[in-house]
């Protein structure tokens, strides 16, 4: 006599097995997806820092002035705006909402800044292979709520960067912790560390972090 139905058990089974396929799978494709966001991330970063050179070459060996936000110096070099964005880019206005403004196109990346003066000397004083472009949307997303003021900090871990000579540099970059005057303590990832992998000058950090001190951090101020 044949079988005219599948049972409950055997439903059962079956369901269970496509569960379990499905908790295998969905991390599998979420990191490929993961990668390959960083792959058109890494080659953005190359066609941006191309770019910076070019425009170096032809101005003295000098760097656009106010960047990160005045990308619009850079345009003749790229062959499209798209270029400046990040496929991991989540934010309304892009991350770096201050250049989004002035390209009127939403902007991932952070061209080295230059507007930061005496940071940006000391960088190219110990650091000759600094970086020049950098994108930090490739960490953990530390907040379920992202404030495009503070996009440096609203993921933690993993940044891409590509240096003057071509080459992508990826790690994890940390946290940094700081106590002002009154004893408040603070913390969060340094422009600095993004381009350089030398010790942070004072100056620079005083340019950055304007009457801080840095400390070790510790499980209040992470």
């Amino acid at each position: 006599m044949k079988r005219s139905a599948v049972s409950l058990v055997e439903l059962l089974i079956v369901i269970g097995i496509i569960l379990v396929l499905v908790g295998i799978l969905l991390p599998i494709l979420g990191n490929a997806k993961l990668r390959s966001n960083e792959t058109v991330c890494a080659s953005n970063l190359k066609q941006q820092s191309t770019a910076m050179i070019l425009y170096s070459e032809d101005h003295q060996s000098q760097l656009p002035p106010l960047l990160p936000a005045n990308i619009l110096a850079l345009s003749p070099y790229l062959r499209s705006k798209e270029i400046w964005v990040c496929p991991q880019d989540r934010y309304d206005r892009g991350s770096n909402i201050d250049a989004t403004q002035r390209l009127m196109k939403r902007v991932s990346t952070f061209p080295v800044p230059t507007v930061l003066e005496e940071f940006f000397n000391a960088l190219v004083e110990t650091t000759p292979n600094h970086g020049l472009v950098t994108c930090y949307l490739h960490g953990h997303q530390r907040s379920p709520v992202l404030n495009p003021n503070y996009a440096i900090n609203d993921f933690s871990g993993r940044v891409l960067t590509v240096r003057k000579d071509g080459s992508l540099w990826t790690r994890d970059v940390k946290h940094r912790c700081y106590t002002d005057s009154k004893g408040g303590s603070y913390g969060g990832r340094s422009f600095w560390d993004a381009y350089s992998d030398q010790p942070m000058p004072k100056g620079a950090l005083d340019e950055i972090n304007a009457g801080l001190t840095e400390i070790e951090c510790g499980p209040s101020t992470r």
